[in-house]
């Protein structure tokens, strides 16, 4: 294996979960510019995905999982190393994320969400972690957990969404133990990025204040 500095990222491989949109979008752009080779992870998105891809300089590919399938999660790791033959970064950025009062509403609604949440927001990364750990530790790599605000503050219509992500920064700090010294583990928690497209004008402008 090539002796690469841990300044350049040139040749490194990365795979970022949520990557055909948005925030996912952005990092799997930053990390292609600065040499990495991007594995695109999309659910249903595969247009905006392929899209993205083909906008990327370097070497990348669109990958297709329900982060909520167990076994579609760790196959997709098993994908990933098959293609790009490493792995150097897991970026556990993809969320679900919608909006549904603690209080009020269908109960079918309220026990989905929640059950996507764990699922996709807490689960996946734990699986996505255990999968590629082996890969990860051979290049002494690490795994980016993308957390939220919603984590430490409450937001009584996103109950099940702030408790998905405060799992997953509890995770963060457990993994860092668990899989050190080989592999490291950190989580990073943006402040107010984008807009859902349900949030109006008022409300919008409540948030930015």
């Amino acid at each position: 294996m090539a002796d690469i500095s841990p300044f350049d990222l040139t040749g490194r491989v990365a795979l970022v979960t949520g990557a055909a949109k948005r925030v996912g979008a952005v990092i799997a752009t930053e990390l292609a510019e600065a040499g990495v080779r991007v594995a695109v992870h999309c659910h249903r998105s595969h247009k905006a995905a392929a899209e993205l891809v083909a906008r990327l300089p370097g070497e990348a590919r669109a990958f297709v999982a329900d982060l909520e399938d167990p076994v579609a999660s760790r196959r997709l790791v098993d994908e990933v190393v098959a293609w790009a033959g490493r792995l150097d970064v897991l970026t556990n950025n993809a969320a679900a994320f919608r909006r549904v009062p603690f209080v009020g509403g269908p109960d079918a609604e309220w026990e989905e969400a929640w059950r996507e949440a764990l699922e996709v927001n807490l689960l996946a990364p734990a699986r996505l972690a255990r999968a590629a750990a082996p890969a990860l530790a051979v290049t002494h790599g690490v795994v980016v957990n993308i957390l939220d605000l919603a984590a430490w503050q409450a937001w009584p219509s996103y109950a099940h969404y702030g408790a998905s992500k405060a799992g997953l920064a509890w995770l963060t700090r457990t993994l860092a133990v668990a899989l050190g010294p080989d592999v490291r583990c950190v989580g990073v928690a943006p402040g107010l990025v984008d807009f859902s497209p349900e949030l109006g004008p008022a409300e919008r402008e409540r948030l930015i204040s």
